[in-house]
């Protein structure tokens, strides 16, 4: 386990998977967000960030099944 102390905190996505798959869900999500409730661009970045890291657990999760 010492080998994969940082695989979970630091996972490498592949970079088309983020590409097609991860950003542009969250950029739906996160326009949606911001049309109902009036963001502004920092809130909508905000969102972005934290959902893209999110995803990128949710991700890492199922492809090194860690907790």
């Amino acid at each position: 386990m010492a080998e994969k102390k940082y695989a979970f905190k630091y996972p490498r996505v592949d970079v088309e998977y983020l590409r097609h798959t991860i950003i542009p869900e969250c950029a739906n999500e996160c326009a949606k967000k911001r049309a109902m409730y009036g963001w502004t661009a920092k809130e909508y970045r905000e969102c972005l960030k934290n959902c893209i890291k999110e995803r990128v657990k949710k991700w890492a999760q199922e492809r090194y099944g860690l907790v």
